[in-house]
């Protein structure tokens, strides 16, 4: 099997980024108010299904990948830390608020 050209690396950001700009904009359209008819009764939001792929395939990994990379800057930043006492908060940020994020919450909930 032939290496991969640039041209192929091209195209298969560009889908990503596709997909990802189709699925941003699904989850945007889920988070409007729901629409009411005209006798008050509240209409079900049809576009739940987006945020929650929306939620599924871009922001778990993303929150997967802030969960990483933070887990390695408290790492790093352990010895500046321990010396300050100020350890328990640096792991709060930047490691258990993006873990939480990323496997605490319910599908297709973005607020924390």
């Amino acid at each position: 099997m032939p290496p991969p050209t640039t041209k192929s690396w091209l195209m298969v950001c560009l889908i990503i980024v596709l997909l990802s700009a189709t699925t941003l904009a699904t989850a945007q359209e889920a988070a409007k108010p729901n629409e009411t008819d005209e006798e008050n009764e509240v209409l079900e939001a049809p576009n739940a299904a987006g945020a929650m792929l929306a939620d599924a395939f871009l922001l778990r990994p993303l929150g997967l990948a802030a969960t990483v990379l933070g887990t390695a800057v408290f790492i790093v930043t352990l010895p500046f830390s321990l010396p300050t006492r100020s350890a328990d908060d640096a792991a709060e940020v930047l490691v258990v608020k993006p873990a939480k994020y990323t496997f605490a919450r319910p599908l297709g909930e973005v607020e924390p």
